[in-house]
């Protein structure tokens, strides 16, 4: 996937009706994994803690969920 495609599904995944999302850990899981591919990664590590919390067992969650939260912490400004 490149960046264009990431943008899409996020695209497409904020165009779902609440009703139609399916199972919510698996679309939590999958918005999360989005958006860590497109750099958010603080909004990817609250789809990933909503993921787990409705159930999500997709076999990547941990390594994402450490990714995003890793990333997130670097993203904030030092305390200088």
């Amino acid at each position: 996937f490149g960046q264009r495609a990431w943008q899409a599904a996020f695209i497409l995944y904020q165009a779902l009706p609440a009703d139609e999302v399916g199972e919510p850990g698996s679309f939590w899981h999958h918005l999360g994994v989005t958006l860590y591919h497109l750099g958010e990664y603080a909004a990817a590590e609250e789809c990933l803690t909503r993921a787990a919390a409705a159930g999500s067992a997709e076999r990547d969650m941990a390594a994402y969920g450490k990714w995003a939260k890793e990333r997130s912490r670097q993203a904030l400004p030092s305390k200088e």
